[in-house]
């Protein structure tokens, strides 16, 4: 899309949350949050020892505490003996509040959900492509008529990304 530089990987950035602080497996920012405090708009939390309830407790900190700064969480739980991957997309999603209250009267309220998940068997990644929205990574619209918009990875893609998974733990 032409936008490498756009994007910063926080690398080893800690990040503090309501009660505790956590540091990603990878997370990126666009340059429009140029402060190193500055929340991550993608985090990437990934897992093989890691379980995959862990992961979601993980996704739902990065969500929660950042108060609707991050707006992508992807988790890679990796199963070496199965050769699988299970891949979960988490984003913030207004759902009906069932307890509105005259001090909570809002009818609708933020909270994370998996949105999107995929699991790749070696070599097969059922469950479709992966899209990442381009204004929740970048904090802007894409450009219109440029090459810029959303990130879509397509099953090959999912597949030949596990392929060398599967080839660099060999």
């Amino acid at each position: 899309m032409g936008l490498r530089g756009n994007l910063r990987d926080m690398r080893g950035s800690r990040y503090q949350g309501i009660a505790s602080s956590k540091e990603a497996d990878s997370a990126f920012k666009p340059l429009s949050r140029p402060r190193k405090a500055d929340w991550p708009t993608l985090v990437i939390e990934s897992g093989v020892s890691e379980k995959l309830p862990r992961l979601r407790v993980d996704a739902r900190w990065w969500l929660e505490n950042s108060s609707g700064d991050v707006n992508i969480v992807l988790l890679f739980s990796i199963s070496e003996a199965a050769q699988m991957i299970h891949l979960e997309k988490w984003e913030l999603v207004s759902v009906p509040n069932l307890q509105v209250t005259p001090a909570h009267p809002q009818p609708f309220v933020m909270t994370p959900t998996q949105t999107d998940h995929i699991d790749i068997v070696q070599p097969i990644a059922a469950g479709g492509a992966l899209t990442l929205d381009f204004a929740k990574i970048f904090l802007r619209q894409p450009v219109q008529g440029g090459l810029e918009g959303n990130m879509i990875f397509t099953t090959l893609d999912l597949e030949g990304w596990a392929d060398g998974v599967w080839q660099s733990v060999q």
